[in-house]
C-alpha cells in the first residue's frame, strides 16, 4: 500500500504527464500530441488531460481520478475532439520551457503537448465560460472530456431493457414543453409529486400531445427526474456550484432541428440534489 499522501501522489501523476509520458516519448516533431487543462480550486487542483491517441485521465490533488480511460469509446472520441479543437488555438498561448506552476483558484491552465515543445495560457474560469472568449471553444470541449471521465466511474443508463421509462418520458415531456414557455421557471421537488406536465402546457395541442405520452405520474419516481436532468446539466468544472445550463437538441415545427438551452438552479442536501428549478432562456 502507498504511503504517499494524496497531494504527494498527485505531483507524481502529473509530473510523468509533462516528463515521462509515452504519448510523448513515442512521437516526434512539433504535431500537438495531448492537451493538460488544470483547473485550480479552494482546496487543491483538478487535472484533465486528453491524448491525440485516445489516452484520458483525470487527477484531483485531494485524492481520486480516472487513469486509462481510453478503454471507453466515448472518452476516446472527446479526447481526440479536445486535441483537435486546440490546434487551431495556438495562437493564443506561449512557448514554455519546463510544466507551468500550479494554477490559482478560479484560474486555468492549458498546456499543450508536443514531442519537442510545450504551449501554455492561462485563463480566468469565469472569462472562458463566455462564449466570446477566444478559448471558450477548447473550455466546452475539456468539459465533455470530463463528462466522459465520469461516467466512466458513475454509469448511466435508463434500465436493463434500454427502453425509455416513465421518468425518462417525463423528462422529454417536461422540457420539450418548457420550448413553448421561455423564462417560466418549473420546480422539481424531492419531497413533492412531479410537476403536472398538462398545468405548464401553452396550449391545447400540447396538451394533446402530452397525454400521447401516456406518463402515469404516480410511477414516475421523483427522485430519477432530478437525477436525470441534473446529469444533463452543466455546473461548471467537476460539477460544482448551484447554477448551470443545460442544452437539448429541439425538432420545431416543421422539422427544423435546434438547441434550445434552460437555466437550471439546484439545492443539494448532503451531496444529493433535493430540488432543481428549471426554465427554458430567454
Amino acid at each position: 500500500m502507498s504511503t504517499q499522501s494524496p497531494a504527494e501522489i498527485f505531483t507524481t501523476l502529473r509530473r510523468s504527464l509533462f516528463h515521462d509520458n509515452p504519448e510523448l516519448q513515442s512521437a516526434t516533431g512539433l504535431e500537438l500530441q495531448g492537451v493538460v487543462c488544470e483547473l485550480g480550486m479552494e482546496r487543491g487542483t483538478a487535472l484533465v488531460a486528453g491524448f491525440r491517441s485516445g489516452a484520458a485521465s483525470m487527477y484531483l490533488s485531494t485524492g481520486g481520478g480516472v487513469i486509462g480511460g481510453e478503454g471507453h469509446a466515448p472518452v476516446r472520441a472527446a479526447a481526440r475532439q479536445l486535441c483537435a479543437v486546440a490546434e487551431g488555438k495556438a495562437e493564443h498561448f506561449s512557448g514554455a520551457e519546463a510544466s507551468p506552476d500550479l494554477p490559482a483558484e478560479g484560474t486555468v491552465t492549458y498546456s499543450l503537448l508536443s514531442a519537442q515543445s510545450m504551449q501554455v495560457a492561462t485563463h480566468v474560469e469565469s472569462e472562458l465560460q463566455q462564449a466570446a472568449h477566444p478559448l471558450h471553444e477548447l473550455y466546452c470541449a475539456m468539459h465533455e472530456l470530463l463528462t466522459a471521465l465520469r461516467e466512466t466511474q458513475e454509469g448511466e443508463g435508463s434500465g436493463a431493457s434500454g427502453q425509455p421509462g416513465q421518468e425518462d418520458s417525463y423528462v422529454n415531456g417536461l422540457l420539450t414543453t418548457l420550448t413553448k414557455s421561455p423564462g417560466r421557471v418549473v420546480s422539481i421537488d424531492a419531497e413533492l409529486a412531479p410537476p403536472d406536465l398538462l398545468e405548464i402546457a401553452a396550449d391545447e395541442d400540447d396538451c394533446e400531445w402530452i397525454r400521447s405520452l401516456d406518463i402515469d405520474r404516480s410511477r414516475v419516481r421523483i427522485e430519477q427526474v432530478l437525477a436525470r436532468l441534473d446529469g444533463l446539466a452543466r455546473y461548471g468544472w467537476l460539477g460544482r456550484g448551484s447554477k448551470g445550463t443545460l442544452t437539448v437538441r429541439h425538432a420545431r415545427p416543421g422539422g427544423e432541428v435546434a438547441d434550445v438551452t434552460f437555466d437550471v438552479k439546484r439545492v443539494r442536501v448532503g451531496g444529493t440534489v433535493r430540488r432543481l428549478g428549471i426554465s427554458a432562456a430567454r
